[in-house]
């Protein structure tokens, strides 16, 4: 059985400086089966972070669902990643030009990860890690 679920919790300092939480995170499922999901965490610093991190997420599961290779070969998957990557960015580029704001200030990490039933397929930029969760209940460091 898979199930999917995701939820950001604000930190203390957040809340303190009544500051938004600046993670997102994002699941789709494919027609084939297969679950795309990103996580971003926004840099804490940076004024629009949190709409960093929220585009970052969408467009890349989206482009990942749209683009996915028809051969399914793990080389046409990892190029497709790198695309999907660098789309993510010029979203975030394009969104900050059409605010006028610079595009440091959306600055976030982005992490994603593709589960086809038997194994993972990831990319990852920026802190952070993919943990995954095996079917004894522990948890696994990915990256």
């Amino acid at each position: 059985m898979i199930f999917d679920y995701g939820f950001s919790i604000p930190g203390k300092s957040h809340l303190q400086q009544d500051k938004p939480c600046q993670d997102a995170h994002y699941i789709r499922q494919l027609e084939n089966g297969w679950f795309v999901g990103a996580v971003a965490d926004g840099v804490g610093s940076c004024a629009h972070a949190e709409e960093g991190s929220a585009i970052a997420v969408k467009s890349a599961v989206d482009f990942v669902c749209e683009c996915m290779p028809v051969d399914y070969s793990m080389i046409s998957i990892k190029s497709m990643l790198r695309t999907a990557f660098n789309y993510a960015l010029k979203q975030v580029y394009r969104h900050a030009e059409a605010a006028g704001q610079p595009a440091e200030s959306y600055d976030t990490t982005l992490s994603l990860a593709i589960y086809d039933g038997s194994r993972i397929i990831y990319a990852h930029s920026g802190d952070g890690a993919v943990i995954g969760l095996t079917t004894f209940g522990q948890l696994v460091e990915i990256t």
